[in-house]
């Protein structure tokens, strides 16, 4: 199942802004209109360093198979084939990196009351595999080869690899978490309490 996340950090920010400008004492009061300080606008976006907006579980089920090879060849032994049916779990957490979140990813456009965001393509962040739930279903040990706690992580790193290329060819799921993160986003720059009169317009790169 799929489950969206939001990072709510708005009043965090706004307790650090209000921080922030009492120590460096600026006036940001323009003939009454609130001026946007495009430097703390970037700090909070690279405070939050990385922005998760949604996580993905799944659970599935698959056959892993051994074969024990002829000397150093690849070259299977006839009859020595170990054969595991199992299933598992797992959580991917997907978002944004803005750790070089900078100068030039963010403008702010006065006269026209429009901020320009430019964002990476939000990407897997973190991948686990519940180690509880991989459950063995059917194990057929052959009379050369078994299955060892050894072949049990390299499993793992294979399971993981193929769940992330599944994902990655999902379309729809990367189209809806960069609304998400468009949303997520949002809240932390308007947590500054300055850009409520401006547009803000996302720009997605490569």
């Amino acid at each position: 199942g799929q489950h969206l996340i939001l990072s709510h950090k708005a009043k965090k920010i706004e307790e650090e802004y209000s921080e922030m400008m009492a120590e460096n004492k600026e006036e940001i009061i323009v003939s009454d209109e609130i001026k946007v300080d495009k430097s703390t606008l970037i700090k909070v976006v690279t405070n939050a360093r990385e922005l998760v907006t949604r996580e993905y579980t799944y659970t599935n089920a698959d056959v892993y198979t051994k074969d024990k090879k002829l000397f150093k060849t690849k070259i299977s032994v006839p009859f020595t084939t170990d054969k595991t049916v199992f299933t598992y779990k797992g959580t991917m957490k997907v978002g944004v990196d803005l750790s070089s979140f900078g100068e030039d990813t963010l403008t702010v456009d006065e006269s026209n009351k429009v901020i320009q965001v430019k964002l990476s393509q939000p990407k897997i962040l973190s991948h686990e595999i519940d180690n509880n739930g991989f459950k063995s279903y059917d194990v057929k040990n052959s009379v050369f080869t078994s299955t060892s706690l050894d072949d049990y992580a390299d499993l793992v790193d294979v399971l993981m690899e193929k769940e992330e290329t599944e994902l990655n060819k999902d379309d729809d799921f990367w189209e809806d978490t960069r609304t998400e993160t468009e949303k997520a986003l949002s809240e932390l720059l308007n947590a500054t309490g300055t850009i409520d009169d401006y547009q803000i317009n996302y720009i997605w790169g490569e």
